[in-house]
Formats: structure tokens, sequence, C-alpha cells
């Protein structure tokens, strides 16, 4: 097996315009200019459930920026002013080398912890080569797994649309279904590739 590429990813998505900004509803941000929005539960504070907080994800793409909330309250208030008022500078981070605006709140640093973690989560990209395909994953956890079994148990398959001519497996999630998306746009763009929606198969 030759050793995993890893990167940045590329997201993609439907969008719709929301002044300077698109809002993108449970799914990745387009290149440009987008939010998604997916409730999660919260992982990080150690508190009594009946205490813990849960977060949301919202990530929007703006002048260049990417911010991340976790609030629907600093997620609307964000939408009119553009500002969020204390925030995690992360220079580079992005993927595609944007500077990334994290929300701190210094009454819950827990918020600042997994508004990070599930930033890079949703970034991730690898390849794996095995049996003349190629394995494109999103998720960490899919990918250590395969690394153990060769397998991966929800997958969108594309005869013969490698840089080589192979096939591409295209790991899906349904809970996610923009997952697909971003790793199908990251693969495209790192090969030059046009995709055919008709080719999935």
């Amino acid at each position: 097996m030759s050793p995993a590429r890893r990167g940045r990813s590329r997201p993609a998505a439907t969008v719709m315009t929301l002044a300077a900004l698109s809002l993108t509803v449970a799914c990745q941000a387009t290149p440009d200019a987008a939010a998604t929005v997916a409730a999660t539960p919260d992982a990080a504070p150690a508190v009594p459930a009946s205490e813990a907080p849960t977060y949301t994800y919202y990530e929007l793409s703006h002048e260049g920026r990417i911010y991340v909330t976790g609030s629907p309250t600093s997620y609307l208030k964000f939408l009119e002013t553009r500002h969020l008022p204390y925030t995690l500078t992360l220079i580079g981070e992005g993927p595609r080398g944007e500077t990334v605006v994290i929300e701190i709140d210094s009454d819950d640093p827990g918020l600042q912890e997994w508004l990070e973690a599930e930033f890079h989560a949703r970034s991730y990209y690898a390849e794996e080569q095995h049996g003349g395909r190629t394995y494109v994953f999103g998720n960490p956890a899919t990918h250590e797994a395969f690394r153990q079994t060769h397998h991966m148990p929800y997958t969108l398959t594309l005869i013969g649309e490698g840089p080589r001519g192979e096939t591409v497996v295209i790991e899906i999630d349904k809970q996610r279904p923009e997952l697909q998306e971003r790793l199908r746009a990251e693969f495209a763009a790192r090969y030059g590739l046009p995709w055919d929606d008709d080719a999935a198969n």
C-alpha cells in the first residue's frame, strides 16, 4: 500500500446567497462564501450531562476569512455585523491557506476546543492506493479503520475516473451528505479532473 497523501479539503455544496455571504445548511462551505450548520452534541466540557452545553457548528466565509461559531446567537449576530467580539485567529489554517477565526467564550473554554476540533475534523482529506483503486477519505477514524481492514462500509464508486484510469472510491456519510461532494471536489482539483455526475455507481 502506498503512503497516504494528506491535504486540506476543498469544500463543495449547494448554496444560496445571503447578502455578502452564502449560507449552506448542514453541508460544507463552498470555496468563496458559505455557512455550515450541523448540530452536534458537545463533547468538550467535563460537566454533568444535565448541565453540559450543546454546541452547533456554523462555518462562514467572509472577505477571505473563515469564521467558526458555536451558537445560533453569535451566528445571527455575525450575519448582522460581520464581527465576532472574542476570537482565536489561526493564520493560514484554512483549506486554501485562509485565516480561520474561531469564536471563544471566557465563561466556557470548552467552546473553543470543540470548535477547533470540529473544524479540523471537517477539513480532513487523505488517499490510499489499494488493489489498483484509489480510496479517498474525509474522516480520520474511517481512514485508520481502512488501514486495518482494507474496507470502507459506505462509499461512492467512480469507475475509471482516476488520473490513471483507475477506479476511485469516495467515502460517504449518510448523516453528512456534503462529505462526498467535498472529497470529490478536492480529488478533482488535485488532479485537474472534470467530474461527471453520471459516473457514480
